[in-house]
């Protein structure tokens, strides 16, 4: 479902997968997303590790097979499909 904030909120994107991508990498991107064209924000995060960047939070959760990125601090520049 879409996640609705405002500027200067906190947004929390919540994706659980398949117990097949556990221990791959994952990636939060935003606008296109495949794989040659996709606009990174961040891709470090790899098994129970936890990314965190200026206002950029990245955390993969794998006993229970969710990824979520959380941004801080929201933006005009951050409306849009991630």
């Amino acid at each position: 479902p879409p996640v609705v904030r405002h500027e200067g909120e906190s947004a929390e994107i919540i994706c659980p997968y398949d117990s097949f991508y556990k221990s791959k990498s994952k990636t939060l991107c935003k606008g296109k997303c495949s794989t040659r064209d996709r606009n990174t924000l961040n891709e470090t995060v790899r098994e129970e590790e936890e990314t965190k960047t200026d206002r950029l939070t990245l955390n993969d959760d794998v006993t229970a097979s969710v990824f979520t990125g959380t941004i801080t601090g929201l933006t005009a520049e951050n409306a849009g499909k991630y």
